[in-house]
């Protein structure tokens, strides 16, 4: 993990505020001296309403703790009889460092009457200077339509104040309470979890299991932003990569089954680096197939100068018959002898994913082919980035094969839309089309397999009903169903991914 910021879904997500509940009677002086032996300076404070007393200050030390006695809860209208240890800002951020390097002795907040009260998370999303106020402002709106719309009595509100927009969403005695606001040239999404949304997770975070800790966190830190904030926006960008990061790891619907799960195509975020002749279009091809291949294999691990690479031994069989390929046919062996011969030399293919994870070490540096009574078996070491790297992208058993070359010129295309950041995808059909030189009863197959495609996609639960059509004379349409002719009209396809 790194030292600041959680890691798993997002590398961004930093702790800024965490909180602990005693209940009953609790002398904080013991709690304050062991808390200085790290650089904490203490106050106490009677209520919330008061300044406070110091209880240990002492100049060397540069963080520190807020003690609140008899806390009032705005839910039940009463006071409740305990202590609220909180750590805030910066001084929360330090504190969970040292939970992280599990240095703190959880027994000196008696655990038996003690729980977590508030935990907070936030993202900063930087701001460039082409951005402008109006679009924040709809981006906010759109959020607070959506709350207004789905959750009625959740209160949602965005304003204008001495620092800048901000949006306010639940209230101080809820579960959640998100503010995203401006800070400099940063958007802030902070996210506070109290109560028993937090308390749930409290046991993993007492038992210093903080991997556990953290990947439930964050799934809720995502979840909950899902449901309150408009996600068609670049703004959340950030926030789809991450998210997306996460469906993949739970296996996302319909791929629910092990089975199911093998028997589909995955890819990452695409670039738009050009692939313009047909063996460049198959390597490509080959290669993401073999990223769904890899997925159904066992493993060993290796290291070399602290990089893990993955050892897989396969037949050349196998992967033809998972391509749906001819498994008897000299021509599609040798080709996918020539497709991991050329493996090591992957660069420019690698290139077409716009993730940087698959360039930071060599990612097939042992390679070797075996033939043994006509069977050819590979063995290979594969870097980690690049077996482990959680696609978030993961297309149907349709998708895996091809039958011929009209057939990958429409896969690619739809998988090379699909496979963006935002949440809304362009399909350029009037370009796409003018590429095939054929009849027009061929062109009228092509139209076909593409309106096939999309319904697959939708049959999946992958994308929308709903499609929105610019045709060439720049109207637009939206549409539940497409045509031949609708095709044949549009200049562009607009779907939609569902997440």
């Amino acid at each position: 993990m790194s030292k600041n910021k959680l890691s798993f879904a997002s590398e961004n997500l930093v702790v800024d505020y965490l909180s602990f509940n005693i209940s009953g009677f609790k002398d904080p002086e013991p709690i304050a001296d062991y808390l200085a032996g790290f650089g904490f300076n203490s106050i106490l404070k009677p209520n919330e309403k008061t300044r406070g007393e110091v209880l240990i200050y002492d100049n060397e030390n540069s963080h520190k703790v807020t003690f609140v006695k008899s806390n009032y809860d705005p839910v039940s209208k009463s006071y409740w009889n305990g202590l609220i240890v909180r750590f805030s800002g910066k001084d929360g951020n330090y504190f969970y460092q040292l939970i992280r390097r599990k240095l703190i002795n959880w027994d000196i907040f008696d655990l038996s009457c003690t729980n977590l009260g508030r935990f907070d998370l936030h993202f900063l999303k930087h701001l460039s200077e082409s951005e402008s106020r109006e679009e924040l402002i709809l981006f906010l709106a759109d959020s607070c339509r959506k709350v207004k719309s789905r959750f009625p009595k959740t209160y949602a509100e965005y304003f204008l104040n001495k620092k800048g927009l901000l949006l306010e969403m639940g209230t101080r005695g809820s579960n959640h309470r998100l503010r995203v606001y401006e800070k400099k040239d940063f958007l802030e999404f902070e996210l506070e979890i109290k109560k028993i949304a937090i308390q749930s997770y409290q046991d993993f975070l007492f038992l210093d299991d903080l991997e556990e800790f953290e990947n439930k966190l964050i799934n809720h830190y995502y979840k909950q932003l899902k449901k309150w904030l408009a996600l068609d926006s670049f703004y959340l960008d950030w926030f789809l990569v991450g998210l997306r990061k996460l469906v993949s790891l739970e296996a996302r619907a319909p791929f629910e089954k092990q089975e199911d799960r093998l028997n589909c195509l995955v890819t990452s975020y695409l670039n738009g680096n050009v692939l313009n002749s047909w063996v460049q279009k198959e390597q490509f091809f080959q290669l993401i197939q073999f990223l769904s291949f890899l997925r159904t294999l066992s493993y060993s691990i290796q290291f070399l100068d602290n990089q893990a690479y993955f050892v897989v031994e396969f037949a050349v069989m196998d992967f033809i018959s998972f391509t749906g390929s001819n498994q008897i046919s000299t021509y599609q062996r040798r080709k996918a002898l020539d497709f991991f011969s050329s493996l090591q030399d992957i660069k420019p293919l690698i290139q077409k994913f716009s993730k940087n994870e698959f360039r930071r070490s060599v990612m097939f540096p042992y390679l070797k082919l075996t033939k043994q009574n006509r069977r050819w078996t590979i063995k290979m070491a594969i870097g980690e980035e690049f077996y482990l790297y959680p696609y978030p992208f993961i297309f149907p058993a349709d998708f895996l094969r091809y039958k011929n070359k009209p057939d990958l010129e429409i896969k690619l295309q739809l998988i090379e839309s699909f496979s963006t950041v935002g949440l809304k995808k362009r399909f350029p059909v009037e370009s796409f089309l003018s590429r095939f030189s054929v009849s027009n009863k061929e062109l009228k197959k092509i139209k076909k397999q593409l309106i096939n495609l999309f319904f697959v996609l939708k049959n999946s639960g992958l994308i929308e009903n709903e499609f929105s059509l610019t045709s060439k004379k720049g109207f637009n349409l939206r549409v539940e169903n497409l045509t031949s002719i609708m095709v044949s009209k549009s200049e562009f396809i607009y779907f939609f991914e569902k997440i």
